[in-house]
Formats: C-alpha cells, structure tokens, sequence
C-alpha cells in the first residue's frame, strides 16, 4: 500500500498544465484533495539558544508532538532543522557565479527549519502552522508549492 502523504511526481509534457492538488486518501477511506505547502520557519541568530535547558526540551518536546500529530494525520510529507552556520548565498554577476558566506553581522533572522505539509488550501496551511510550537521564538511564512517536473 503506497503512502498517501508522499508526493506524486507526474511527468508535464509540453502544452500540459502540471497538477496543482491530488487526492490524498483519509484514514476513514474517502479522499480529498490537497496541496502541498512549504513552511519556512524564520528565528534569530542564537534566540533558541540562550533559553534555559528546561524550556529547550518543553519546545521540543512540543515540536515532536506537533510534527507526530501531522504524520498522523498524513499532513507531513517532510522537514528538517537547518544548521545556525547560515549557509552560501549565491549570485551571477558578470557572467560568473559567485558565493559568499551568510549570515552576516547585521542579519536579524536565519531560516532555521521548514515543514513540507498535505493542505486543502491556504486556510487549511496556515491553520496547521499556527499551531507549529515554533511560533513561540520566530516566526512562520506558508508558501504554496507550483508542482513542476521538468525530468525528461
């Protein structure tokens, strides 16, 4: 029996509009359709960090809840916490790639993780984010995903 919470990758030939929702089967049998949404949690540099031991653990304790609560219910489809270090930022100038260290001195925000989670829609995506625990030491921007595959 296939997981109804992976993504479907469907190939898009020329003159054909990628699919923008699926059904996703409901433990009770029926389906619905959803779409697939980003999660982008946004957090400052060290804020997690400088929080006593205890309170650390409630957080994640919380987060593992949370994230438990949308594996079960066949809303997560991913996520993962991303490294303090900041990363390579990338850009083209003069016809060559350049990349450069980040953060910087002066950011006031990193990315710090994201969830990829099964919503009907944005209502539904940003119900589901509102009660991401993260929401008690950063902040969350939801994005729809445009499903694209451009493989041969």
């Amino acid at each position: 029996m296939s997981n109804p919470a992976r993504a479907v990758r469907q190939r898009v030939t020329a003159g054909q509009v990628a699919p923008r929702a699926r059904p996703t089967a409901r433990p009770n049998g029926a389906a619905t359709v959803t779409q697939q949404f980003l999660l982008v949690l946004y957090t400052k540099p060290g804020e997690i960090q400088a929080m006593p031991q205890g309170e650390i653990q409630k957080l994640m304790e919380r987060w593992q809840a949370w994230a438990a609560k949308l594996a079960a219910a066949g809303q997560k489809v991913g996520g993962q916490k991303l490294r303090d270090e900041g990363g390579k930022q990338l850009a083209r100038a003069g016809g060559k790639v350049a990349a450069t260290d980040g953060p910087y001195a002066e950011t006031k925000e990193l990315v710090g993780g994201y969830y990829l989670i099964n919503a009907r829609n944005y209502d539904d995506a940003v119900a589901i984010a509102a009660e991401c625990p993260h929401l008690a030491v950063g902040r969350i921007d939801v994005r729809r995903i445009d499903p694209m595959d451009v493989s041969p």
